[in-house]
């Protein structure tokens, strides 16, 4: 063998590596053009000539008059006016190059296909790589369609539609639909049986790559009738499989569903010409309106309460009620009620424009639904500043919000580049995405986090790392024996069906929040031991956060209070710590002294448990995670605050110590600058706290 051809072995041995297990065979199918003709209707405007065609036997004149019905109609509407001219911009487009040569880039990793791309390939398998089923996911939603289509629009170049083209019909020739729904399958990396039919990406793709694609070529000789009459084919099969396998049937569902049943209404509305058209509207309209009203609490979160996916579940009610609207088929008149509290959750639960990261979510920017948020309700004046970064409208005048649904709580100063701001997260655990991060928070001041959600990591429900992200051992929570939370099947603590009966006061000197988590911890959750934190802030300027731990037994525990730290400049003196971003803010953290008790940084630990680790771009880093930690039997109690610091602010002088405590009350003598000492009474028989000097 020369070496050309070792080569080439060498290739094809990588390529079949990067392919993973063999799938199992499920039937499948593909719509005959008996089908195809079969399905269309009559009396919509022009079918009659194209199933008289049909009728006489004239099977090429029939489907060049159904494609010339979609490329000159001009209703219904999408978001692409296929009738634009195209090409009144030079080319070549840059996107739209890298989609002809086959470089993909997915969730962190790239990579290039050779000339005719095998679908099921995912880089990922490769032994330098962490497995991420979800790069097969995305790209199986065809994202590279939008640039090809894009790229087309623009410049009109036929090689971008030719290669559309030519994917389109080499991936419906491989991989069919499967009669059935695709199942789950724990034992295969992918965990799908048909993983290119997984609900999701369907609807993902009718709704998304392929109707963009479709309404942006056209116009291309390269888009053969014969070409059009497929993607006809597979838009009919597609909404057939998602009426007939409609995603989490059962008592939740989630953000899968409303995504699905987005793409099923756009096909409802958008392809009149057949007959079941009608049905998938009815059965999406139904399906939309249930969901919206079962999903969206009262205020404004997704029950899901990873705000990235609410945000998303928003975009997909509101494009669905776009499209009816496009096309004179509006959904029902109620149906945008909860639009504006969804909008007023993202605008009220963020800071700096960001979204908090809790469950599965990270910092996204609510910039863009800002936008929309003023576009849909212009006569919202906090929505115009937000959309416009402060130079239209008016700042919002509430700085201390409850969602109490969600059971997240903001305590913020203000709304300007140097506010101070907490949002805690003691709600339900979630109906997906979830994370056993009960009674964590993130806090933000003068620019820049100070304390930080780790984030979410790579569905790889098999990775040490995985389990550790989502565990309470990387929150900002308490561990007990150096076991986290434990609510996941516990479906009873997983949504709210009313307000959440915490206490919450805010005043003038003093924002007071208390909250309990008493679910248990450990395999099974069968430590129980109840954790009640409270949060005070203090005069807008700093937190008390008071734990209690209490077991149902007496055996002595080792109970410890984590705090994730945003900077990675820390360390401990005694009971107090320090955390310093370069050239931006600083935290303080003083813990009231209590025998026995320890305060240490943390960074990278591995062994006895991961501690100090959080989300580096596309995977783990190390971070300094503040440990204070007691042992003891009985109920231990910790006494910490936090106190923002201005960049190149001398380091603060801030202790704090226990006065008085007994069952039902606590009394801390606070130290910090400007202050003197202050003293801090709760009562937790009254639910109240007060301040004296």
């Amino acid at each position: 063998m020369d070496i050309h051809g070792l080569c080439a072995l060498i290739l094809i041995c990588a390529a079949g590596a990067l392919l993973g297990p063999e799938l199992p065979t499920v039937e499948r199918y593909a719509l005959t053009d008996a089908e195809l003709f079969a399905a269309v209707d009559r009396d919509a405007p022009g079918m009659a000539a194209v199933l008289d065609a049909w009728g006489a036997g004239d099977a090429a004149s029939a489907r060049r008059l159904l494609a010339t019905h979609f490329r000159t109609r001009t209703e219904p509407k999408w978001f692409i006016d296929h009738l634009e001219p195209h090409g009144t911009e030079a080319g070549p487009d840059e996107r739209a190059e890298k989609a002809l040569r086959h470089e993909f880039f997915s969730h962190g990793v790239g990579h290039t296909f050779g000339e005719n791309i095998s679908w099921l390939e995912n880089p990922t398998y490769a032994p330098e790589h962490e497995f991420d089923k979800e790069w097969s996911m995305a790209f199986l939603r065809m994202p590279w369609w939008n640039d090809l289509a894009a790229g087309y629009r623009k410049t009109g170049d036929e090689r971008y539609a030719r290669e559309f083209v030519h994917q389109f019909l080499d991936f419906r020739a491989k991989h069919p639909i499967c009669v059935e729904r695709c199942r789950g399958l724990s034992s295969h990396p992918l965990k799908y049986a048909v993983p290119e039919w997984r609900t999701l990406e369907v609807g993902s793709r009718l709704s998304g790559s392929w109707m963009n694609a479709f309404h942006s070529f056209l116009q291309s000789e390269a888009f053969t009738d014969d070409a059009v009459c497929e993607m006809l084919k597979a838009f009919i099969e597609m909404s057939r499989y998602l009426l007939k396998y409609p995603s989490g049937a059962g008592e939740f569902t989630n953000n899968w569903l409303v995504f699905e049943t987005n793409a099923l209404y756009s096909a409802g509305v958008l392809l009149p010409e057949f007959v079941e058209a009608a049905q998938w509207r009815s059965e999406a309209t139904d399906r939309l309106v249930a969901e919206i009203r079962r999903q969206v609490y009262p205020d404004g979160s997704q029950w899901e309460l990873a705000p990235g996916y609410g945000a998303g579940v928003l975009r997909s009610f509101r494009r669905a009620y776009q499209i009816g609207a496009l096309n004179n088929s509006p959904l029902p008149a109620d149906f945008t009620n909860a639009f504006e509290s969804m909008y007023t959750y993202l605008l009220y639960s963020s800071i700096n424009g960001s979204m908090p990261a809790f469950n599965d979510s990270g910092h996204g920017s609510i910039a863009g639904l800002m936008a929309d948020a003023h576009a849909d309700y212009p006569q919202r004046e906090d929505f115009a500043w937000a959309a416009s970064g402060g130079n239209q409208g008016r700042e919002p005048e509430t700085t201390h919000v409850a969602f109490e649904y969600a059971g997240q709580y903001v305590m913020r100063s203000d709304w300007g580049p140097e506010a101070r701001f907490m949002i805690v997260d003691a709600g339900p655990y979630g109906v997906g995405h979830q994370h056993e991060d009960n009674l964590s928070f993130e806090l933000w001041a003068y620019g820049d986090y100070l304390v930080t959600d780790p984030g979410t990591y790579r569905y790889n429900y098999d990775s040490p790392w995985r389990q550790f992200m989502v565990s309470s051992l990387s929150h900002n929570t308490l561990a007990v024996d150096h076991l986290g939370q434990q609510r996941r099947g516990n479906t009873a603590k997983y949504a709210s069906d009313a307000p959440l009966a915490h206490v919450w006061h805010s005043g003038d000197e003093v924002v007071y929040l208390r909250a309990v988590y008493d679910d248990g911890y450990g395999p099974g959750a069968a430590l129980k031991v109840t954790h009640t934190r409270s949060f005070i802030f203090v005069r807008d300027r700093y937190w008390v956060i008071i734990d209690r731990a209490t077991p149902t037994d007496d055996t002595e525990h080792l109970y410890e209070v984590l705090f994730m730290l945003a900077a990675g400049n820390a360390q401990a003196d005694g009971d107090t710590i320090t955390s310093t971003h370069e050239d931006g803010p600083a935290l303080v953290i003083a813990a009231a002294p209590v025998s026995g008790q320890t305060v240490e940084i943390v960074r990278g630990q591995i062994e006895p448990v991961r501690r100090g680790w959080r989300r580096g771009g596309d995977d783990v880093e190390p971070n300094p995670t503040a440990v204070i930690a007691q042992t003891t039997a009985g109920t231990a109690t910790f006494a910490t605050v936090l106190y923002p610091q201005q960049p190149g602010a001398e380091p603060a002088g801030v202790g704090v110590r226990i006065v008085e405590q007994t069952p039902a009350r606590i009394t801390l003598a606070v130290t910090a600058p400007g202050d003197g000492e202050t003293l801090i009474e709760e009562d937790l028989t009254q639910g109240a706290v007060t301040i004296r000097h």
